[in-house]
């Protein structure tokens, strides 16, 4: 039964059922369209318009994009939340493993490949043992948990456990805190958007806020922000920031952009 079955079933709104759709659709679309431009500094609109313009040229291509390492893992998470009816740490990280075996050529940075290789292993009894030992021990704090958090969001009505199943999806890779609490907040981003916080950008910057001060509190989150030299309460920091922007009459794209990247 597909996701969108399974959440009729419940007897959950159209509306909310097209939310779902179109929250995965546009993570797909953005992944294969932005993998056009990773790794640019300086990425004009018009030039992105081009872009897309050329897709529907017949005459310059067949219009196929390729998704990148990002697309693949967030569909494992998606799988394996349905297959198994919830989280299941040890057929997520074989599904990565398997994932990555299959088409190892999406961007699968040097690090992870590292992991995703040990989590193949039929003898691996800790399945966040890879991700723990990167880094001299420090973990990986970049941004791959983030980047397939959604369906957390979209398999859990509990807030708590939308924060408690994203923290630990991502340390299967990330065990540095700066790398899965940003899959936290990226995940209840989604999960507030799902209940139309969006409509009201305010009260929906507040809530994230809110939220993430009581992730952020932990011990550990608040020692690794010390090492890297960051706020204590980072991710609280930048979307403070965001949220003084907002309240500003107006703000150049290239404010935006100097301010938050």
């Amino acid at each position: 039964m597909s996701a969108a079955a399974r959440l009729a079933a419940t007897g959950a709104p159209v509306s909310l059922l097209s939310r779902f759709r179109g929250s995965l659709v546009a993570l797909v679309v953005g992944d294969c369209v932005g993998g056009e431009f990773e790794g640019a500094e300086d990425v004009p609109l018009d030039r992105v318009l081009q872009h897309l313009s050329g897709l529907e040229d017949e005459t310059r291509g067949d219009g196929i994009l390729q998704y990148s390492d990002d697309t693949a893992m967030m569909r494992c998470v998606a799988q394996s939340l349905l297959t198994r009816m919830g989280f299941d740490e040890q057929d997520m990280a074989r599904s990565f493993a398997k994932e990555y075996s299959l088409a190892p050529g999406r961007g699968y940075g040097a690090g992870v490949v590292q992991v995703l290789r040990k989590l193949a292993s039929p003898q691996l009894s800790d399945v966040f043992q890879p991700a723990r030992a990167q880094f001299g021990g420090r973990g990986s704090f970049g941004n791959g948990g983030a980047m397939r958090a959604a369906p957390f969001a979209l398999a859990f009505r509990n807030i708590a456990d939308v924060r408690r199943c994203a923290r630990v999806g991502a340390m299967l890779t990330h065990s540095s805190s700066l790398g899965y609490n940003g899959a936290v907040l990226q995940a209840l981003a989604v999960h507030l958007s799902m209940q139309g916080d969006l409509a009201l950008p305010q009260k929906f910057i507040s809530k994230l806020i809110s939220e993430m001060e009581e992730v952020e509190k932990d011990e550990t989150a608040r020692s690794d922000a010390k090492v890297l030299n960051l706020a204590e309460f980072p991710y609280c920091a930048r979307l403070h920031r965001v949220k003084e922007l907002m309240e500003q009459n107006s703000v150049s794209i290239e404010e935006v952009i100097s301010e938050l990247g």
